[in-house]
């Protein structure tokens, strides 16, 4: 049997590491994309910014429309009704500090050899505040032209 002051040591020991993966993981957890309060800021590490007093959270200097693009989230489910191609169930999520006043979806048809047939911009209206989401339902996109075999819909550009 260990004597008395090794027992005592080791659990020093242990209650310390205890305590640094509890530190550890609170960390990560808070600064890790889409943890905790103070997460999903993607700011670039390593460096240190000055943010001035008027810079929404999650925003940083020398953001550019590319980068808000890049921040957007977007999906939908096809819908044929009538000959009409419609964009059901759209979900979009603005993940920038920044407040959207709208944002432009191209949608591509296809025929089964993905040649294009049909090349159509749909407007989605905001307003979008920072860091929320806005649902549609059955937006229209256009006519659906013969032999027609896939659609694609993508954001191509978002106006604050």
């Amino acid at each position: 049997m260990a004597a008395p002051s090794v027992l005592k040591s080791k659990s020093v020991l242990i209650a310390a590491l205890a305590v640094v993966v509890v530190v550890a993981g609170v960390v990560v957890y808070n600064l890790w994309p889409g943890g905790g309060a103070g997460g999903g800021t993607n700011r670039p590490t390593g460096t240190t910014q000055n943010y001035p007093s008027n810079t929404p959270e999650g925003a940083w200097p020398g953001d550019t429309d590319a980068m808000l693009l890049q921040r957007q989230q977007f999906g939908f489910e096809f819908d044929n009704e009538n000959g009409t191609a419609y964009m059901n169930n759209v979900i979009w999520t603005n993940t920038t500090g920044y407040k959207m006043a709208s944002a432009v979806v191209q949608c591509n048809q296809n025929n089964s050899d993905s040649l294009l047939l049909s090349k159509t911009d749909v407007t989605l209206s905001g307003p979008m505040p920072p860091y929320s989401t806005n649902t549609y339902s059955m937006v229209k996109v256009a006519p659906v032209p013969p032999k027609m075999s896939t659609i694609n819909c993508f954001l191509v550009s978002v106006s604050q």
